[in-house]
């Protein structure tokens, strides 16, 4: 409704030649573009958020402003958004929506806000990174890894020293097997000459890709799920 009122108290014209509303629409775009190829997280469409207010607050009344970042307020805490395919993603609740984005289910819940739900995925992030753990302590044989963007949690997790290298990319190992925060096509054949076992913790071997272009699957490295 405040979004109908806005269109129909505005002429079209001097929005659209309006100096801070270019900028504001500018980035929106340019940030709901980019997170379309790349959804990794909604986290990445914060940058947006003061353009939206400056958007509507400088074309409202003040009293439909004020309306307005009351609604923004209470938004925090019963509306989110966020990715829901992976094993650490927080279990949807009714009533929701999950719609497909860049290849990537993303629900929209319309009972946890962004603050309930960002407690909630760091607890689902606690439980993937004990199940991790879990795995790694079964392992008996030598093998690899490859853990992306897990690699500092678990290393924290199990109080292992992360260096700041930028040289290198890093590692550890726990037991017997090698953690790995990424992992180039040469270390990868290396280590299959050695005969260890690789592994990689999912949606790893994209990130992967992303920085070697080569795929961690079709050297026949396996996938860990849980």
């Amino acid at each position: 409704m405040l979004a109908l009122q806005f269109f129909r108290t505005q002429k079209l014209k001097e929005f659209v030649n309006d100096k801070i509303n270019q900028l504001s629409l500018i980035v929106i775009v340019l940030y709901a573009i980019a997170f379309a190829f790349a959804p990794y997280d909604a986290g990445y469409l914060i940058p947006i958020v003061p353009f939206v207010i400056i958007l509507f607050t400088h074309n409202l009344s003040f009293k439909q402003s004020i309306f307005f970042l009351l609604t923004i307020a209470l938004s925090s805490f019963v509306m989110g958004i966020n990715t829901s395919d992976m094993p650490w993603s927080v279990k949807t609740l009714t009533p929701s929506y999950t719609m497909s984005i860049g290849q990537r289910a993303v629900d929209l819940n319309l009972i946890h806000g962004p603050i309930i739900e960002g407690r909630l995925q760091r607890i689902a992030h606690e439980e993937y990174v004990k199940k991790v753990i879990g795995f790694i302590s079964k392992k008996e044989n030598n093998s690899v890894i490859v853990c992306g963007i897990w690699f500092t949690q678990l290393a924290v997790e199990l109080n292992k020293p992360v260096r700041d290298n930028i040289e290198e990319f890093n590692y550890f190992e726990q037991q017997n097997v090698i953690m790995r925060d990424v992992m180039s096509n040469e270390l990868t054949l290396k280590y299959q000459e050695q005969n260890l076992p690789i592994y990689y913790l999912k949606g790893q071997d994209k990130n992967n890709f992303s920085l070697y272009k080569y795929s961690l699957k079709d050297l026949g490295a396996k996938e860990i799920v849980f």
